[in-house]
């Protein structure tokens, strides 16, 4: 009789856990939604003085998009200009992806040469379960000649951009590392300059002419310091709302030569030596939020700088710059169904589940009367 009695509870249980697997899951939000996030770690060019384009370059460039519909796609890219080195995934079926290349160089090295130890995107899209786009693009060891007349030391891009929906949620995402870049300039294009400086109230004259003594071929005229940016939005498929999304750029300094860093506060717009050759200028931090009910945008914008005039070659240069936006929409509720005499009709799961909890209760005792 015991054995008997198990086999019905666990028949019992076993259609309590049925009725409620086959009814709809509530894991996702309710009617509509979407998100979106972009990611650009670096994107140079460089011209020769006259303006003549010399190489351009998109490095560490991401990009990730999820809606409900559901669709997730992505992309991971080292360096835009290298299609080895992007990886694209778009679900369904979920995705993975990745691709890499070791020491590759863009460009001409005698007149302008970028020179890459390790360029690398990965990318994931996936639609089964909570759907999700999780995508990076970094470069490694990465230095610039200009025909030994403008290089960098090594320096390192990496930027991410990701849409996750976990349960209720869809959270978008851009982020970029920290960038130092160095850039240097042959000795005969900066002597003259040191001259020049020495006419100037900033007290970079002796500075330079340290510099000069010191290189060897190339000598470090500024360094660049943009650190972290990161912007997110998150839409809440429970109330219907997006949430004020956070934003923040990159905080920047600057140093010529072996002088002391210029900081530079958020959202400030920089001049540095105007009427010099090496005039530079930069618009840092500069950050922007938007929140309208059931939508929400930001970005981050960690540096866009110029740098140098004629005779030098000039620089245009963007990095840490991150976006993010997310939207959605709760279903339409439906009209009040008038109240009908119950006549019969299909029983809710929890009531099927009952049912058969008490017939198993009946056949027990029953088993256990004739026992």
């Amino acid at each position: 009789m015991k054995t008997k009695f198990r086999v019905l509870v666990g028949a019992a249980a076993f259609a309590v856990l049925t009725v409620f697997a086959l009814s709809p899951a509530m894991a996702a939000p309710a009617g509509s939604y979407s998100g979106v996030a972009d990611g650009t770690a670096l994107s140079v060019s460089l011209s020769a003085p006259g303006g003549d384009p010399i190489l351009s370059v998109d490095a560490g460039i991401t990009h990730a998009e999820v809606d409900s519909t559901p669709h997730a796609a992505g992309s991971g890219a080292g360096v835009v200009q290298l299609p080895q080195t992007v990886a694209e995934t778009d679900a369904p079926p979920d995705d993975t992806r990745s691709a890499e290349l070791l020491s590759q160089v863009i460009g001409d090295p005698s007149t302008a040469g970028l020179e890459i130890g390790i360029a690398r995107g990965t990318s994931t899209s996936e639609t089964s379960g909570d759907p999700s786009s999780v995508n990076v693009g970094e470069l490694l060891a990465v230095n610039l000649n200009l025909a030994n007349l403008l290089g960098t030391e090594d320096f390192a891009v990496r930027s991410t951009s990701d849409v996750v929906v976990d349960g209720q949620l869809v959270t978008a995402t851009g982020h970029s590392d920290e960038i130092v870049i160095t850039l240097q300039l042959g000795d005969e294009l900066v002597s003259p300059v040191c001259d020049l400086l020495d006419t100037l109230p900033l007290g970079l004259g002796e500075a330079c002419d340290s510099a000069v003594d010191q290189a060897q071929a190339l000598t470090t005229v500024v360094t660049i310091r943009i650190l972290p940016a990161t912007v997110e939005c998150v839409y809440d498929g429970n109330t219907g709302l997006a949430s004020v999304p956070t934003a923040e750029a990159a905080l920047l300094s600057v140093q010529l030569f072996d002088a002391a860093p210029i900081s530079v506060s958020l959202g400030q717009t920089i001049d540095l030596l105007g009427g010099s050759p090496l005039h530079i200028n930069a618009i840092v931090s500069d950050v922007s939020t938007s929140v309208n009910g059931n939508e929400a945008s930001a970005r981050a914008s960690g540096l866009a700088l110029e740098l140098f005039e004629d005779p030098l070659p000039q620089v245009r240069l963007v990095a840490s710059d991150v976006t993010c936006g997310v939207s959605g929409e709760l279903p339409v509720e439906p009209p009040p169904v008038p109240r009908t005499p119950v006549t019969g009709g299909a029983l809710p799961p929890i009531m099927l589940g009952a049912a058969a909890l008490v017939l198993v209760g009946l056949g027990a005792r029953r088993f256990a009367k004739v026992a």
